[in-house]
């Protein structure tokens, strides 16, 4: 099963403890904030690079009207000079945003990513210990392979606990960067 329609399948389940429900919700938030502000800001970077090659152009189609026209070449040379220096002054805003901006959200997306997938672990583990309650319950049913449905059980257990007590930590620090 694909990790997506698992999460979808345990998107249902219920969870008890409140500060995990409390901070899935405000992950679920920051985290499509976060997407639409690094597409926001990818679409500006996109857009003030496009400008450059926009001045680039300019200062060609300049450059060309200053040969084919005697009466104004020193101001069409000038205007092609000025075009060349803001392209470059553009290309050098385009370059800074994209390294102070979108880079900064791009990695905040992979924090709140990171983030997410440990409490997809923690669900699928919570998911675990459910299943083996119920094979333990349906094994002494039957009083059939008790002492493996105990043994699962508490595999699951412990590992459904050292995933609970990581992610407190973990999601505490995040929420203080």
């Amino acid at each position: 099963m694909t990790k997506n329609v698992d999460e979808a399948l345990l998107s249902s389940q219920k969870d008890k403890d409140e500060f995990f429900i409390e901070r899935r919700t405000f992950l679920d938030d920051y985290h499509t904030r976060i997407r639409e502000t690094t597409r926001q800001t990818e679409q500006l970077s996109e857009s003030t690079n496009a400008l450059s090659v926009d001045y680039m152009q300019l200062a060609g189609g300049f450059a060309l009207l200053s040969v084919q026209d005697p009466q104004l070449q020193r101001f069409m040379a000038q205007c092609a000079i000025s075009f060349e220096v803001m392209q470059k002054l553009q290309k050098r805003v385009s370059t800074d945003e994209d390294l102070k901006f979108t880079d900064l959200f791009k990695y905040y997306q992979r924090e709140a990513d990171a983030a997410k997938s440990l409490l997809y672990r923690r669900g699928r583990a919570l998911a675990d210990k459910d299943i083996a309650e119920n094979k333990l319950e349906k094994a002494q049913e039957k009083f059939k392979d008790i002492p493996t449905a105990e043994a699962y059980l508490q595999d699951c257990k412990i590992r459904f606990e050292s995933i609970s007590e990581m992610a407190k930590t973990e999601l505490d620090t995040f929420k203080v960067r």
